[in-house]
């Protein structure tokens, strides 16, 4: 929950790959990140991961978590230790990566964590509402591109 580039140095390959614009605009609305779980699958080559990252957000005055779900390619550094890969993947590694993602247990993860979305926003109007403006401006930023 910071928007400091450097601290993010040591958990990806190449922090000019971050998006530091869209990280300042997160830190302005989200609280906390809660329930963190990480489902891992074997990656495409020796010491690399699929990590799907489940957490619930706690967006700033929103009194429900909101269940949310990111993918990251992980590798390890010459010391063994795991960081977040960003940047362009050859055909092969997307191929894998694709087939993964559209796996039986990977789906039914997808519309669980999709499932208990939808049933906290439908709890919870101040969420419903914070989803819904998020949604439009996502969709005013898109037509500006």
């Amino acid at each position: 929950l910071s928007d400091d580039v450097e601290a993010f140095k040591p958990l990806v390959n190449d922090v000019t790959l971050l998006d530091t614009e869209d990280i300042k605009r997160q830190t302005k609305y989200i609280e906390d990140y809660d329930n963190i779980i990480c489902y891992t699958q074997k990656g495409p080559e020796e010491g690399s991961f699929i990590v799907y990252a489940y957490h619930e957000v706690k967006f700033k005055s929103i009194e429900t978590l909101a269940p949310a779900m990111n993918e990251f390619y992980v590798k390890t550094n010459e010391q063994g230790e795991p960081y977040i890969y960003l940047g362009s993947i050859d055909s092969e590694t997307d191929y894998y990566l694709s087939e993964v993602r559209n796996s039986d247990e990977v789906m039914e993860l997808i519309f669980d964590v999709n499932d208990k979305l939808q049933q906290a926003v439908s709890k919870d109007h101040d969420l419903a509402e914070f989803y819904t403006k998020l949604e439009e401006t996502t969709q005013k930023v898109t037509k500006n591109e």
